[in-house]
């Protein structure tokens, strides 16, 4: 059976044969494929054109279009069907697999808010590992990267402000509204300002903001430390900047004054730096912090408790704004 040279195929009767003004043996799509491209540079009409024009002037004749991208349809990729075995016609799989993929999203959303609703669905990156989910992350941003640049390039991009739900969207009052000074900083942090940077009623809205978070949920808390330590951690830089910092919370530790009062009183009820921290469910390092640099520990719970043991008047007191001394 002969074979296409443009195409590999075979074909049962080709269109053209190196006879003709081509040299080359054709199928059918091909040679329709090569007159198009002369029809273009010669300026003369295309078959799209011609078949339009036959359908105004006389019985109806339509030429086999993409409905994806509207190319001309390749003979061969005429028995491309969906998944529900409607027929469909397509110039290739990437145009067929894209038309089914947006036909099909709008189904997939709604079965995924039913089981939202239900209670039912399991978000898709619980079951995949970090480096999984980081990797789709990083290909979803460079994707739309991708898209974004290519709109610039045609001057089809619009600002996203603009759109019609964008301006309601805006519009609507901040979470954190209530609290200017907080809102700003959250604003600035996000922008990639340090804490030093802020004013300093930001930087104490955003330290109670902080406070008042752990306290909601301590867990969630403790898990994002661990995790920003370990990211830290994991470059050289990073652990530099770590051990700087433990040597300034050292100098500054150094700098207070023992908590005598906290030691007498855990002398006076008979019990040493690890029975009190095992009463208080905290380590003895800290128990032997708190007493060597006045250093106070964040949690409510943990004062008051140790106040119930050792009785009142055990902590210094900080003073507002004074967060020198309160243990992170």
């Amino acid at each position: 059976m002969p074979r296409c040279d443009v195409c590999d195929r075979e074909v049962a009767k080709l269109a053209a044969s190196r006879r003709g003004r081509w040299k080359l043996d054709l199928c059918h799509t091909c040679w329709q494929r090569l007159r198009k491209r002369e029809r273009l540079q010669e300026g003369r009409p295309t078959l799209a054109e011609q078949a339009e024009a036959a359908h105004r002037d006389g019985p109806p004749y339509f030429w086999p279009l993409c409905e994806l991208c509207g190319d001309d349809v390749d003979s061969h990729g005429l028995g491309y069907y969906t998944v529900k075995g409607t027929p469909r016609r397509f110039c290739s799989d990437q145009c067929k697999a894209t038309h089914n993929s947006r036909v099909g999203a709008p189904i997939r959303a709604e079965k995924a808010r039913r089981r939202v609703r239900a209670g039912t669905w399991q978000n898709p990156a619980a079951s995949m590992a970090p480096e999984q989910v980081r990797a789709a992350s990083q290909l979803g941003a460079a994707v739309r990267a991708r898209q974004h640049r290519d709109a610039l390039a045609a001057g089809t991009w619009e600002n996203p402000a603009h759109a019609p739900g964008a301006r309601e969207k805006l519009s609507r009052p901040r979470k954190h509204g209530d609290n200017p000074a907080l809102h700003r900083a959250i604003e600035k942090l996000g922008q990639g300002l340090k804490i030093i940077d802020l004013l300093p009623e930001e930087a104490d809205a955003h330290r109670e903001h902080q406070r008042r978070l752990r306290s909601e949920d301590p867990e969630r808390a403790r898990q994002q430390s661990r995790q920003a330590y370990r990211r830290r951690m994991a470059t050289p830089e990073g652990r530099a900047r770590q051990q700087a910092a433990w040597e300034r919370q050292r100098e500054r530790r150094s700098l207070r004054p023992p908590n005598v009062a906290l030691r007498r009183a855990r002398e006076r009820a008979g019990l040493s730096q690890e029975q009190l921290a095992s009463l208080l469910g905290v380590s003895q390092a800290a128990v032997g912090t708190w007493e060597r640099h006045g250093v106070v520990p964040r949690s409510e719970q943990v004062r008051l408790r140790a106040e119930q043991i050792l009785g009142p008047g055990i902590w210094p007191d900080t003073g507002p704004g004074d967060h020198s001394i309160v243990e992170h």
